[in-house]
């Protein structure tokens, strides 16, 4: 993991709960395809605007950084 990356992830968890932490793992754990249209529509299943900006920005920041691993930033 990329310093970059490890420092997105820190971030997005202080701005959000645990529950959102959680559900977010729930979102990813099946997904098979990590790309910018996999990102977009997890975050669209987030109804907060600023938790949805934010889940789209990270998995953005993963999947290029880790492309392959999404059920990896789920554990």
């Amino acid at each position: 993991m990329t310093p970059e990356l490890r420092s997105a992830l820190v971030e997005f968890a202080r701005q959000v709960t645990p529950a959102t932490l959680d559900r977010l793992a729930d979102e990813i754990v099946h997904e098979v395809s990590g790309d910018r249209a996999t990102a977009v529509a997890v975050g669209a299943r987030f109804p907060d605007p600023h938790v949805r900006h934010g889940v789209v920005q990270l998995l953005a920041a993963w999947f290029t950084a880790a492309p392959g691993s999404v059920a990896v930033l789920a554990e």
